[in-house]
């Protein structure tokens, strides 16, 4: 016998929240062969949504992400210049 596998891709006509159950799938590897049988999973209720509505709700935003680095910049440049000053002109006080 040789491995098989397969993968079934169904699109629902519309998104909404759907109820997902357990099925049974039999198969015939070849004619007249003995019938392979496999189960799925029952994950519950799930959400599908819409193609447009995925792309804009987990997109990466790697503009918006590069612009707010960007921004950060003059902040952090005040903070290094801060403390490139402070260890110029800041004098430790020894003990004596």
């Amino acid at each position: 016998a040789s491995d098989a596998s397969h993968a079934v891709i169904l699109r629902p006509p519309e998104a909404a929240y759907f109820n997902f159950t357990s099925a049974a799938v039999a198969c015939l590897a070849r004619e007249g062969g003995q019938a392979l049988v496999g189960f799925t999973s029952a994950p519950g209720q799930g959400g599908i949504l819409a193609q447009r509505e995925f792309d804009g709700r987990f997109s990466p935003r790697l503009l918006d992400r590069a612009a707010f680095g960007v921004m950060t910049l003059p902040s952090v440049g005040l903070l290094l210049l801060w403390d490139l000053s402070k260890r110029k002109y800041d004098t430790r006080k020894t003990e004596k």
